[in-house]
């Protein structure tokens, strides 16, 4: 009988306990009327634009990679008030969108045809040879480096002249970063 008594003591010691507990926490909030609620803001993350005259514009039809350049690729409107896409050459101490850390040449034919191959046999030699030279550049292997990587790919337009691929890196969680990516080993 003992045992039996134990336990509906402590049952209705529990139930106390928790209508105490709901009570307390039910409580009418106007004799806290010196308290104050906060609330935090987000945190958000703000990008900005490095201004154009803080780079130099190149047409990308003109454009020849170099291992090392920061870039970033903007919209502007031309003099006929057309939408042209042009490359951003920036110091790379600034805020960018690509840097460049490698270039393949794409291999001609024999006879030095430098017809255009089209884009998917372009972008075949940039996914073989890019990543060849992503860890020597970065410091880490592709596979388990935070950063991504792209292609710059000659225009069909000038591949006569051009048939250099540039390979870049970017950062996929932020739209622009400040510094450089070589040997950053992430």
């Amino acid at each position: 009988m003992r045992g039996a008594a134990t336990r509906v003591a402590r049952t209705v010691l529990a139930a106390v306990l928790v209508l105490t507990l709901a009570s307390a926490c039910s409580g009418d909030d106007t004799e806290r009327s010196g308290e104050t609620t906060t609330t935090v803001a987000p945190e958000t993350t703000t990008t900005t634009e490095p201004p154009l005259d803080e780079g130099s514009q190149v047409d990308p039809l003109y454009y020849v990679p170099t291992v090392g350049d920061c870039f970033d690729r903007r919209e502007i409107t031309g003099s006929d008030n057309k939408q042209a896409d042009v490359l951003l050459m920036l110091d790379c101490q600034l805020l960018h969108q690509y840097e460049i850390f490698a270039t393949v040449a794409y291999p001609l034919p024999e006879g030095g045809d430098t017809a255009w191959p089209g884009d998917d046999a372009v972008r075949d030699v940039a996914r073989a040879d890019c990543s060849t030279f992503f860890e020597a550049y970065i410091g880490a292997p592709y596979e388990t480096s935070a950063f991504e990587m792209g292609y710059l790919l000659p225009p069909e337009d000038n591949f006569g002249v051009n048939q250099l691929i540039g390979c870049y890196v970017y950062d996929p969680t932020h739209d622009r970063t400040a510094g450089s990516a070589q040997r950053a080993a992430r």
